[in-house]
Formats: structure tokens, C-alpha cells, sequence
């Protein structure tokens, strides 16, 4: 019992730290994974962590009914627990959120099996902005983001997908912003053609008029997210979804 409170402790913890580059550091190119090839992650910290969090996804698919399913990082895990019971949890939503993951992480878990079970109307997708954090480049990550539309799609072409460019992260002049920007511009050029896809861009959601980010929506680190932030994602993301689900 101890230990598996102990594991459960330090999965929940993960939600907020692995996505911080002070941590992590940044890779080198010649030692890093392609960002549009699957590829599983590794904790230094917890070895076989990662996995762990791949297969209860897969045990949670099973049986299950779902009509929803959001992929992501810890923006995706972290969902504010009020706000998702509330708004989305009654639109039959699992959350198959990863903290840490990258463009190829996610591409490798929706590789093997996390789709294989269910059959989601919806899928909901916030991928990419931890690329910054192992020196991707901007078109390395909107080509990896591509990679994860393109898997969904070949395992379920009937799927409405909503896609979330990546959000704003940091100060206004800061470096990651230009990096993201370019992530989104290319992006949106990639996935143009590609079918029953929706892009929900929510970046003048989370920014203030002069461009800083949103008081009260972002943590102390300029890249989680708290309460008030997933409440104004939720408000646009609902009646979306519900759209879609309505069409279905």
C-alpha cells in the first residue's frame, strides 16, 4: 500500500514539473528522437513511469463508452478537477493527457492502442509546446503535430478532431513566443486539408490586449495553467464539441 501511494504521489507531482526546461535541459539535436516518428518517453527520475501512465489509458479504453477523448501534456492532465467534472466529464470524455509529451511521445501511445478500444466521435488535441524544451524546431513540431492528426485519422477516419494550436507561454518579447508562432503558422498550413478537423486557436484567449499573458489564467511558471483558464477553454471548447457530437 505504501508504495503504491508513494507511485501516486509522485505521477500527481509530475503533472507540474516535467515540462519545466530548468529540469529537464535541453537535448541535443544528434540525441534526440524525430518529433514525427512515435517514440515512447522516458523519467530519468521514475523509470517505467511513463509506461505506466500508457497502460492504465489502455485499461481505461476498454469497455469503455466514451465519446470523447482529449490527448495532450500536462495542459491536458492538469485539468482543473471542478471545472472537467463539471463540463466535460458529462460529455463521456477521458483524458489521456501525459506530462511532458512530445509531438512523438503522444504519436507513440496513439500508435499503440490508446485508440484500439473506443470509439471516440470527438478527439481533442493540445500537443507541442514541450518541443521547445528538447531544441525542436518550429517546423519540426508542426510536422510532428501533423503526424498525431494524420495516426488519429488513419485509426479513426469517422472522428471529428478539434485541434488547439499551441498556446501562449511566457512573457510577451520572450524567445518562446516567436518559436510558438512559428509552430502555429505552420501548422495551420499542414492540417488545411485535411478532413473533418476543426482548429480551435484560443490564443486571444489567454493573452491580454497587450499581449502578455492572462492575468489569473497561468501559474507562477508562464506555462501551466490555473482554475480560470480552463474554465475560458471549456466555454469555447463545449459547445464545439457538443456541435460535433449533435452531427454525429
Amino acid at each position: 500500500m505504501t508504495s503504491s501511494r508513494n507511485f501516486l504521489f509522485y505521477m500527481l507531482a509530475l503533472v507540474w514539473v516535467i515540462p519545466s526546461a530548468p529540469i529537464w535541459g535541453q537535448e541535443q539535436q544528434a540525441d534526440r528522437p524525430s518529433a514525427s516518428e512515435p517514440s515512447p518517453q522516458e523519467w530519468k527520475e521514475y523509470p517505467g513511469a511513463w509506461l505506466k501512465w500508457h497502460e492504465k489509458f489502455l485499461g481505461e479504453a476498454k469497455g469503455s463508452n466514451a465519446q470523447v477523448v482529449f490527448f495532450g501534456d500536462s495542459l491536458t492532465q492538469g485539468w482543473d478537477s471542478e471545472v472537467w467534472k463539471e463540463k466535460i466529464a458529462p460529455l463521456q470524455a477521458l483524458n489521456f493527457g501525459i506530462g511532458g509529451d512530445r509531438t512523438h511521445h503522444l504519436l507513440y501511445r496513439i500508435r499503440n492502442g490508446e485508440l484500439d478500444e473506443i470509439e471516440p466521435k470527438v478527439i481533442v488535441m493540445m500537443i507541442g509546446i514541450n518541443n521547445i524544451w528538447g531544441s525542436y524546431q518550429a517546423d519540426e513540431t508542426a510536422d510532428g503535430i501533423l503526424a498525431n492528426v494524420k495516426a488519429v485519422r488513419e485509426l479513426k477516419p469517422k472522428a471529428q478532431i478539434i485541434l488547439i494550436p499551441v498556446l501562449p507561454v511566457n512573457v510577451a518579447k520572450h524567445p518562446d513566443r516567436t518559436w510558438v508562432s512559428q509552430v502555429n503558422q505552420r501548422t495551420l498550413k499542414l492540417v488545411a486539408d485535411q478532413e473533418n478537423l476543426t482548429v480551435l486557436d484560443l490564443t486571444s484567449d489567454f493573452l491580454e490586449s497587450d499581449g502578455e499573458l492572462k492575468q489569473g489564467f497561468y501559474t507562477d511558471d508562464k506555462v501551466h495553467f490555473q482554475k480560470a483558464a480552463y474554465e475560458a477553454m471549456a466555454n469555447r471548447l463545449v459547445p464545439v464539441i457538443t456541435e460535433l457530437l449533435e452531427h454525429k
